[in-house]
């Protein structure tokens, strides 16, 4: 069907013979009229759960097999609009990788920074410390939050608001949790069918309440869930989280 004709019909029948297309049908269009006449073998290019990466790399594979037709046969797909939109595509995913290199080198950046000013403001309380001798009534005048005692914890209480989010990676989602105490560790699970639990699996540990899975199906629903240990035993586990990775 020529670009022409498709311009004759309203956007529902556009969809509607999109629909057609899908279901293996052929179609002949006369001014502005539609006949269905025949099946036809459908077509595939796999798009579906590709990450963006290889739907471009098909994108492109295609663009190069059209440019091998004759020049009737490109005459009806209006080749020329089609790479335009397709170097787009690629134009955008070029911006992305280099703002995602500049994100990196500005999170390491602020890492240093921040390092800097934990050592600077630690070493003022320190001099302020030794300057009123550990008096704690006069640390609490000069500003200096005073520690309690330490106290025996017991087992952790189980992690909360977990959340789990697809990053801008194929294959990646990123979890972040509240930590029950301040010095615990973690292991996280998944699972693609939480109503089993004899088939969740171990992702791995982590001391930080965050989490990145990687190496996921995109495009597939996975459910997560993480527990707290110490010396003392294990918390119970989280409640779940899912998200598909892109």
């Amino acid at each position: 069907m020529k670009s022409s004709e498709l311009n004759l019909f309203p956007m529902e029948t556009l969809i509607n013979l999109r629909k057609v297309a899908s279901a293996g049908k052929t179609m002949r269009v006369s001014a502005g009229h539609v006949e269905v006449f025949m099946k036809r073998k459908n077509f595939k290019l796999g798009f579906r759960n590709a990450s963006a990466g290889k739907q471009l790399e098909i994108c492109d594979a295609q663009l190069a097999r059209f440019t091998n037709l004759t020049a009737n046969a490109q005459a009806d797909m209006n080749l020329a609009g089609v790479q335009t939109v397709v170097a787009t595509a690629h134009e955008s995913r070029q911006r992305i990788q280099r703002l995602r290199a500049e994100l990196k080198h500005e999170v390491a950046s602020h890492q240093t920074h921040l390092r800097a000013a934990r050592e600077a403001v630690t070493l003022a309380c320190l001099h302020t410390l030794v300057n009123v001798q550990a008096d704690p009534m006069a640390m609490t005048a000069a500003g200096l939050s005073v520690r309690a005692d330490w106290q025996k914890v017991g087992v952790p209480a189980a992690p909360q608001n977990l959340t789990a989010a697809a990053t801008l990676n194929a294959g990646e989602i990123r979890l972040r949790w509240q930590r029950p105490l301040r010095r615990c560790f973690f292991k996280v699970e998944f699972t693609t069918n939480p109503n089993d639990e004899t088939i969740w699996h171990l992702l791995g540990g982590e001391t930080a309440q965050r989490y990145l899975a990687t190496e996921l199906t995109p495009g597939k629903l996975y459910w997560f869930r993480v527990r707290a240990s110490n010396i003392h035993g294990a918390s119970p586990w989280s409640g779940i989280a899912s998200a598909r990775p892109a």
